[in-house]
């Protein structure tokens, strides 16, 4: 990590609007460089984009790329990541970095973990062992991690879900952000998530409007991967910047992370609070 110089850990320029189509272009202020928006974020889970190494990725211009805090955790491990001196110097990156909180990966492994209103409690893939994830712990990883923009812990519900349901992990998200962000790095930029239902009910314009009230950095909107998913992602963007109130709305700008394996590939809207 850079030495500290008592600027905030993010900033975000706009340099271009569209009234038309809401469309704009922006700049990304973080420690460790900035980034142009629209973004194409490569994921590298493991600190590494597969079948690419970190040469190739600066030379076609890329600033920002994705780590996975579940499996930076389990293999091979924070701690380790920390002692080395972050996740930048551990993979030789001198860009930017951008932490998943790791929830999806989670909440993906059904048969080996529990839900609770603490956190989530799940064996682990790589050796069988019991861990436990709190929004609080999941900060402290990614402290240790290093990264520029950390993501707060969230329940990733599946799709389709029944209404109660939905309701409930968006709830259960809701306060893990409160808690995500009270444990959070201040020298870090922290990203909550939004979550919602796939119909756009009262429920969901009510958490949606409570959650500007929060003091959160930027925001993340969950992602549409999934081939099964039957929503076009026009038609998602249409509804976030209908629900987004106007002096947030002209700093919303779009980042488009990808994995090989993924398609449609995965969607993350990162908004900026007013000042």
């Amino acid at each position: 990590q850079q030495p500290d110089t008592g600027e905030p850990p993010i900033k975000f320029d706009i340099l271009a609007t569209d009234p038309k189509t809401d469309a704009r272009r922006g700049r990304l202020h973080l420690r460790n460089g900035a980034v142009e928006t629209p973004v194409f974020m490569p994921v590298g889970t493991q600190g590494t984009v597969k079948s690419m190494s970190q040469e190739e990725l600066r030379d076609m211009g890329y600033g920002i790329i994705l780590g996975n805090t579940y499996h930076l955790y389990l293999r091979p491990g924070h701690e380790l990541i920390k002692s080395a001196g972050g996740l930048h110097k551990f993979i030789n990156w001198g860009g930017s970095i951008l932490t998943d909180s790791g929830g999806f990966q989670v909440f993906s492994l059904e048969h080996i973990r529990k839900i609770g209103e603490d956190g989530v409690v799940f064996r682990s893939y790589v050796d069988g062992s019991y861990h436990e994830l709190t929004p609080e712990r999941v900060m402290e990883i990614q402290s240790a991690i290093g990264a520029d923009i950390v993501m707060a812990f969230d329940e990733c519900a599946p799709y389709p879900c029944d209404k109660d349901y939905a309701a409930a992990a968006m709830n259960r998200t809701h306060e893990w952000a409160k808690r995500s962000q009270a444990s959070a790095d201040p020298d870090q930029a922290f990203l909550g998530i939004k979550n919602g239902f796939d119909k756009c009910d009262k429920f969901t314009r009510i958490r949606h409007d409570e959650i500007w009230h929060y003091w959160l950095v930027i925001f993340g909107y969950a992602h549409l991967y999934s081939p099964l998913l039957k929503i076009s992602f026009n038609g998602v963007m249409c509804v976030i910047t209908h629900f987004q109130p106007d002096p947030v709305r002209t700093k919303t700008s779009l980042v488009h992370s990808f994995a090989s394996n993924l398609w449609p590939p995965k969607w993350a809207t990162f908004v900026t609070r007013p000042t």
